[in-house]
């Protein structure tokens, strides 16, 4: 998963390359991590399969001590714990995506860039 307070969109992560086997392809298209967290994390995770095309989401948040999403799993579109974005539950995402962070000013650019990113790959 990505780490860090960046916001990372528009990258595919190869977990080939981190020696996972049979780990699916995505493409994340945006990460976002509460910015005053201090010593845990707070993850707004949205990303699609390569593959498919389906887009997925998911939060997760605690202390610095569990990974982030170590609990979630992501199989195959069909075999997963994430959430499915699709054109008909859109704008119900998007809801749940301006609600996370209530009232964190600096994260305005990193949702609406991820709200761009998954409206056009619904597109």
């Amino acid at each position: 998963m990505a780490r860090g307070n960046e916001f990372f969109y528009g990258y595919t992560y190869d977990y080939e390359s981190y020696e996972k086997k049979n780990v699916p392809k995505i493409t994340v298209l945006g990460c976002i991590n509460d910015p005053d967290a201090d010593y845990s994390f707070d993850y707004f995770w949205v990303f699609k399969h390569d593959e498919s095309g389906r887009v997925f989401w998911g939060t997760d948040r605690g202390c610095s001590c569990p990974s982030p999403f170590e609990d979630d799993h992501f199989t195959t579109p069909d075999d997963t714990s994430f959430s499915e974005v699709t054109k008909s539950n859109l704008e119900e995402f998007v809801k749940e995506l301006w609600a996370h962070y209530d009232g964190a000013d600096s994260l305005q650019d990193e949702k609406r860039e991820a709200e761009k990113l998954v409206r056009e790959a619904l597109a």
